[in-house]
């Protein structure tokens, strides 16, 4: 059995869209979402799918194998082979969502997961610090285009929150940039201007591969509370 990408199998854009009033496009949103948690993921090509009823291959990142039927009723483990219904001590029970599905059955899941969250949040780290460096590439070009005295000058500072205060600035043609761990070094604005932009430069590119991050994420956090309020067994009408 392969053991390297995860597969998605089964899960064409043309089923989803040619079958999404029955459970086949829920089946293949789930498919296509939880592919970085398993080995593999599938719609089974074997077993008779209809409109009330779906199946799923799934291979745990453990590498066990599990037929899993997904209805009105949730989801729910049949046997524990590819295309194979063969009910056992799990077979009575379904589940809300597959998420909680996978808790009960691969500890590695949630391992997953988490890996899977903080990378997507690394994303929106860089995307924030990028807006950072943009800001002050906007202002090392206002104090470069100003021609600022040389000797010191007077700024309103933010402190969040909109409070402001004002600040004595000793020498404007200067400034002190952070390269990383709280670490400062005080910069000419023609050279603070060439790191900034090779800065932005980079982030830009780390955070155009990564678009759609936040929304990502949203949905692992949606997928995961799902989980965790039917495991403890919480009202689905309970305020969040």
């Amino acid at each position: 059995m392969d053991t390297g990408t995860p597969k998605l199998l089964g899960c064409s854009a043309s089923d989803a869209e040619e079958e999404s009033s029955d459970l086949r496009f829920d089946a293949a949103h789930v498919a296509k979402n939880l592919a970085f948690a398993v080995k593999e993921i599938a719609v089974s090509e074997e077993l008779p799918n209809r409109p009330a009823q779906i199946y799923l291959n799934v291979t745990t990142l453990e590498g066990t194998p599990y037929c899993i039927e997904l209805s009105e009723a949730g989801y729910r483990i049949v046997g524990t082979a590819y295309d194979r219904i063969a009910p056992g001590e799990n077979s009575n029970k379904s589940f809300e969502s597959v998420a909680a599905l996978l808790e009960s059955i691969s500890p590695l899941y949630t391992a997953a997961f988490g890996q899977a969250l903080i990378h997507r949040l690394t994303a929106v780290q860089q995307e924030q610090e990028l807006t950072e460096f943009q800001t002050l590439q906007s202002i090392i070009k206002k104090l470069e285009e100003k021609k600022l005295p040389s000797s010191h000058m007077h700024a309103y500072t933010d402190l969040g929150c909109n409070f402001r205060v004002q600040a004595h600035v000793v020498d404007p043609t200067t400034m002190f940039i952070n390269l990383g761990l709280e670490t400062y070094v005080e910069m000419p604005l023609e050279q603070a201007s060439k790191y900034v932009a090779a800065r932005t430069k980079a982030l830009e590119a780390a955070v155009n591969s990564l678009k759609g991050a936040e929304f990502q994420i949203k949905a692992n956090i949606r997928i995961m509370y799902e989980g965790l309020r039917e495991i403890q067994n919480i009202d689905p009408d309970f305020a969040e």
